[in-house]
């Protein structure tokens, strides 16, 4: 249920973001606030959670995951000449890091069911930060589509990803190992791409919509953790 109602958010974000992209650069500005907030006060401290049942195997994930995705950003700009092959090649690569970490995501819901299960009503308080970074994420892709465009197929995948992934989490009986694994790896993936990609660069974008994003993820997350 919780990886439907994601999914639901993610085509409700989207369509907002859709009809205000005049407003491209402040959205894009308070979106990457706010999930560089999810990033460092969410799933950094999840993963650290994760080193009695991994150890560091968290850590150098975290690290394999910022690596492929900058080997693969860097291998195709340097040799794809075509711009038209260029924006394609990119848009695939950026579609599918939000591929993975919204598969995670619903994959992680279920799991922290699981990892929770003995604090009963709390599971929902614990589950409210990926309501937030569903819907930075979403507007922070979105915003992105004057560089990279992508069509009705990798919307409709990245819509239904949550599902997917809670999905696999169900029919499959991983242990919780197997949650941090995945934390650690979608954490370095995105690090990479938000600070890449979706954080406006140089003089771009607006101080103030990112603190913006920034204070409130921050805020809502310290509420909801003393909740």
């Amino acid at each position: 249920m919780f990886a439907v109602i994601l999914s639901v958010i993610h085509v409700l974000s989207e369509e907002v973001s859709h009809h205000l992209k005049r407003y491209n650069e402040q959205l894009l500005s308070f979106g990457s606030g706010l999930f560089i907030a999810v990033i460092f006060l969410v799933f950094f401290p999840e993963l650290s959670k994760g080193v009695p049942h991994i150890g560091g195997v968290g850590y150098l994930l975290l690290l394999l995951g910022f690596s492929v995705f900058h080997l693969a950003e860097k291998y195709i700009y340097q040799h794809v000449r075509s711009q038209r092959e260029l924006r394609k090649d990119l848009t695939e690569l950026h579609v599918t890091g939000f591929f993975i970490d919204s598969f995670i995501i619903g994959f992680a819901v279920v799991l922290l069911f699981d990892i929770n299960a003995s604090v009963g009503g709390l599971d929902y308080i614990i589950l409210l930060p990926f309501f937030f970074h569903t819907i930075s994420s979403t507007i922070s892709l979105d915003q992105m589509h004057k560089y990279f465009e992508h069509g009705w197929i990798e919307k409709i995948g990245l819509s239904i990803a949550p599902i997917l992934g809670a999905l696999v989490a169900t029919v499959f009986e991983f242990e919780v190992a197997h949650y941090y694994y995945a934390v650690g790896f979608v954490v370095g993936l995105l690090l990479y791409v938000v600070v890449r990609d979706v954080i406006p660069s140089k003089g771009e974008g607006y101080l103030n919509f990112y603190a913006t994003g920034a204070v409130l993820g921050a805020l809502l997350i310290y509420i909801i953790s003393f909740l």
